[in-house]
This record gives structure tokens, sequence and C-alpha cells, in this order.
């Protein structure tokens, strides 16, 4: 493979101190940072509601878990939810499908399909 003069990938970290990374660019001159398809981290807290959703309402606080998103080269958002114990508990794929794939069907169908 041509890595076209870009045969190294960049990581930036998190300004926070924690060693957390904030983008990540690839090989090849495509995939270098700020050039749109670099692989992004995002760190957050869920919602409580949204955990009472997905778990039922003996989930516990909010605050006790964390919830990370991955954004890959190609727009595909990846979520995981992570316990105290830095256990991956769910994960999840999220946002618009690629045009070359099928969405996936949410909620439940109709009677008769």
């Amino acid at each position: 493979p041509d890595a076209e003069r870009y045969p190294l990938s960049h990581v930036e970290y998190t300004p926070d101190n924690t060693g957390r990374i904030r983008r990540q660019g690839g090989v090849g001159q495509e995939f270098q940072l700020g050039r749109g398809h670099e692989t992004q981290y995002l760190y957050g807290v869920p919602a409580q509601v949204e955990l009472d959703r997905l778990f039922g309402s003996e989930v516990g606080n909010a605050s006790h878990y964390q919830k990370n998103a991955v954004i890959d080269p190609n727009g595909q958002v990846s979520v995981s939810y992570i316990d105290m114990a830095d256990r991956v508990i769910a994960t999840a794929l999220a946002g618009e499908a690629p045009s070359n794939l099928d969405a996936l069907q949410t909620g439940l169908p109709e009677p008769g399909e």
C-alpha cells in the first residue's frame, strides 16, 4: 500500500491530563488529523433516564457510569457504557447508516409485518 508520504499516524490527547485520546489520525494523506477522516473519541456520563430505559430502574445512579463514543473514519459511531469497575456493560452503534448499508429497523414491527 502507498502511504502517500504520510507513513505515520498522529494522536491528539484531551487537554485535561487524563491521558485520554481526543483524535487519532491514520496512515496516508486522507486519514491525517484535520482531513475529516480521523478517529474521534468522546467521553461523558449518561443521563439517568437513558440508563433506566436501557437497564431498568435498579441500575443505580448515572454518576457511577461512563458513556464513551468513538467515531471512526467513515463516520460510524460506536457507543459504550462502562461501570465503576471499568467493565463494558453495553455497546451500540449510533448515527446514520453508511450509504452502502441498510439502516437497522428501530422500534417494534407493526402487527402483521
